[in-house]
């Protein structure tokens, strides 16, 4: 039985430069768009290493609970802790039981910490300088108009669908 090998995708192309794009209406390839972007922005613009989301979080937040620093990650605890063991070792963080409460334990960046979420920073801010050079200023403040009121008007929709998801209203763009 001949199976396909699949294609890798660098090798693939984008969806948008197909045939099958080319024949979609406008909404077919505003989603399509969308999903492109969305692919772009999660695996080529941001790193979601939990490292560096670790980084990430410590840096913007600073000092909090293992707790905290879970919830804000929104993964299992084991993997928080798991990463934070890897992170300790490598002299990234630092673990100390919390005086206030003996039971917990707070996580902060070290000065090595510091200096790799810096570099972080820098080249996100890189990459999305890079990502929006093709459009002029004007451009971009239509581009976010029109964006905001797609996401406001999606938002409004589903109002009523919060209560499906614990309370909490999700509408997330990747």
């Amino acid at each position: 039985m001949n199976k396909k090998k699949p294609i890798p995708p660098k090798e693939r192309g984008s969806f948008i430069e197909t045939e099958r794009y080319a024949s979609l209406d406008r909404n077919g390839k505003l989603i399509a768009l969308f999903r492109e972007m969305g692919r772009y922005i999660r695996f080529r613009l941001s790193n979601k290493s939990g490292q560096s989301q670790v980084l990430w979080i410590l840096d913007d937040d600073g000092c909090m609970t293992q707790r905290s620093l879970t919830e804000h990650m929104r993964i299992q605890p084991g993997s928080v802790s798991e990463i934070l063991g890897k992170m300790e070792a490598a002299g990234l963080i630092s673990r100390t039981v919390n005086p206030d409460d003996r039971r917990t334990t707070l996580v902060d960046l070290t000065e090595s910490g510091r200096r790799e979420a810096k570099r972080l920073h820098e080249e996100w801010d890189r990459r999305v300088r890079e990502t929006f050079r093709p459009l002029t200023e004007e451009e971009a403040d239509s581009l976010m108009i029109l964006l905001e009121k797609l996401y406001y008007g999606i938002r409004e929709k589903n109002k009523g669908d919060d209560k499906q998801n614990g309370g909490e209203q999700h509408v997330e763009i990747c």
